[in-house]
């Protein structure tokens, strides 16, 4: 035997001996499941053109077939790019609306699509079987912002809700308070 492989040897043979791994224990709080967090990513991206497509010229099962569409691939394939394509269509649906240029169903599916983005993108993170902390798929920035949109809604609905002034404002003041991706973090 070398010089080297007696070295090696004895360290091998007092350093590498069975130690019993300590325990751990580790307590989380609640947790969201991921098919459960796709579930709902899915409904609320497909409900966005369902929504929007209640009083829109085109054929009503245009607002369908999209409704389908974008919550069966978010369902499939969860991520930003799917809602990032309804919220689009929806907006063209509510262009299309009887009711347009201050559809009050605007701030609905401003509230839909922004719970479809962010939720959508947890669920992206996380596989089927995965599971989250509700804090950790929805911040309290977000739950202020869905709470200012359903406020802001609320206060629409109390002016009458038939697309006046008040649904103009609100419709106005909706990219103020979702377009930083810094607010309040």
């Amino acid at each position: 035997m070398s010089r080297i492989d007696m070295l090696v040897y004895y360290w091998r043979r007092w350093h590498y001996h069975e130690r019993p791994l300590p325990r751990v224990g580790v307590r989380a709080g609640a947790m969201v499941p991921g098919w459960a967090l796709r579930v709902v990513a899915a409904a609320c991206a497909a409900g966005c053109p369902l929504l929007a497509g209640g009083h829109t010229f085109l054929p009503g099962a245009l607002a369908k077939v999209a409704a389908v569409v974008f919550g069966l691939v978010t369902l499939w394939r969860p991520g930003y790019e799917v809602v990032c394509w309804a919220i689009p269509v929806s907006a063209v649906l509510l262009v299309t609306s009887s009711r347009a240029p201050f559809d009050p169903v605007a701030l609905w599916v401003a509230l839909l699509g922004y719970l479809a983005l962010r939720l959508a993108m947890a669920a992206a993170l996380l596989p089927w079987n995965g599971r989250a902390q509700p804090r950790a798929v929805l911040t309290w920035r977000d739950l202020v912002i869905v709470g200012l949109l359903a406020s802001i809604r609320g206060v629409v609905a109390l002016s009458g809700g038939n697309g006046g002034t008040g649904t103009a404002w609100a419709v106005g003041s909706m990219p103020v308070t979702s377009s930083s991706r810094n607010f309040w973090m």
